[in-house]
């Protein structure tokens, strides 16, 4: 019976909120209210001479390849502590190029497009091939020579991988170099889900009260989530009001949109807001979009579907849109392209507002589920620890 867990999550994980930290607090507290489960969260900069002995389960949030979490695996492993490792990975390679080079290049999206398809490559070989801090640091530890073989190492240690999508364990795989069927035993995909329970809870502390039939994006402003793409894509449909309800995390990012926002007109922003205001807005927007670069699939999205609008998210190659339906309940875009984002905006807006959503979507993608799924795993690590 497990009755102990401990989470170590990344060392910001309650500095800089994310989707992760959602996905580690709601587990958490299902976990415990189905079955009793206590968990203890420690940052990983934290874990050293920690004493992990009164544990059943040591439960690492993100692959990581760094020589402590090794360590503590490790020991779980001398202790027949069962070890389970919860992926959150996507690729980065869009990000880091989008990072550098947005400011410069993205008020034309034809010369981003261009310069992107000739560079990124290039970008992504400097990054993982040169970079010293990712490729050249030595582990100390057996097979551990480069950040691929320390998150191979990772993977071998942890007696069950949890990735969000079958899609993201692949991917993790193929960037690492590790052959997936190798490993796919051990790989138990457990979705991102919405809290159901609040669905249809009220908000007492409502924010921009005079809009409705909007287009929202629910993220952190940052280049990563392509706020400035959603309000040029727009910038001809200035009938059509846009919230952005997120905190600021890229002040410069911050100024270019404002700045268009304001050409534009019509643009609102929230900052930071709490579960209940953005579960209000989504009941009275129009169309959810997320555009990202990056997400593993980017817990809003199924928030908002389950609130009854309309979504759009990037395609396959920055979301995992199979394993979560995305490809046929949502509209689908090309980040990098305008148009693309633009056509799937007002293909969503022009949809009618109404729960296209079966009910084994919502049972499937609910924490009731990932709390079932992440105790089978739990028990499935202990299994494996214990015939071993």
């Amino acid at each position: 019976m497990i009755k102990k867990v401990l989470y170590i999550v990344r060392k910001d994980c309650y500095k800089i909120l994310g989707g992760d930290t959602v996905q580690i607090e709601k587990t958490k507290h299902y976990l415990n209210k189905k079955y009793k489960i206590n968990i203890d969260i420690v940052e990983e900069d934290k874990i050293n001479n920690l004493s992990i002995d009164d544990y059943d389960i040591i439960h690492i949030w993100g692959i990581k390849s760094e020589k402590n979490i090794h360590l503590i695996l490790q020991e779980a492993k001398s202790k027949k502590i069962g070890t389970v490792t919860s992926t959150i990975y996507w690729n980065l390679e869009d990000t880091y190029f989008i990072n550098t080079f947005y400011y410069y290049i993205y008020r034309d999206s034809k010369i981003l497009q261009i310069f992107k398809n000739v560079f990124i490559y290039f970008l992504s070989y400097i990054y993982y091939k040169i970079n010293p801090k990712y490729n050249k640091r030595q582990f100390n530890l057996p097979l551990c020579k480069t950040c691929k073989e320390a998150r191979q190492y990772t993977i071998k240690l942890s007696n069950i991988v949890i990735p969000n999508s079958e899609e993201e364990g692949k991917l993790l795989c193929k960037d690492i170099e590790l052959d997936y069927k190798l490993v796919e035993n051990k790989f138990i995909p457990i979705p991102n889900a919405v809290d159901v329970e609040k669905l249809n809870s009220k908000c007492n502390n409502k924010v921009l009260t005079d809009l409705s039939d909007f287009v929202i994006e629910a993220a952190g402003i940052e280049p990563l989530k392509n706020q400035l793409a959603v309000v040029r894509s727009l910038m001809d449909k200035p009938e059509i009001p846009i919230i952005f309800a997120g905190a600021i995390r890229n002040k410069k990012y911050f100024s270019h949109l404002k700045d268009l926002a304001n050409k534009r007109g019509n643009v609102f922003f929230t900052g930071k807001i709490e579960e209940d205001q953005l579960f209000d807005l989504y009941k009275r927007a129009r169309v959810h979009v997320l555009p990202s670069f990056r997400e593993s699939p980017g817990l809003v999205t199924i928030e908002a579907l389950m609130n009854g609008i309309q979504v759009v998210v990037s395609n396959e190659k920055y979301c995992p849109i199979h394993y979560y339906k995305f490809d046929e309940y949502s509209f689908v875009c090309n980040p990098y392209d305008i148009l693309s984002i633009k056509n799937a905006i007002l293909s969503a807006y022009r949809e009618p507002k109404e729960n296209i959503l079966s009910d084994k979507y919502f049972e499937f993608f609910s924490y009731n589920n990932v709390a079932d799924m992440t105790y089978e795993a739990y028990k499935k690590a202990l299994e494996i620890e214990n015939e071993r």
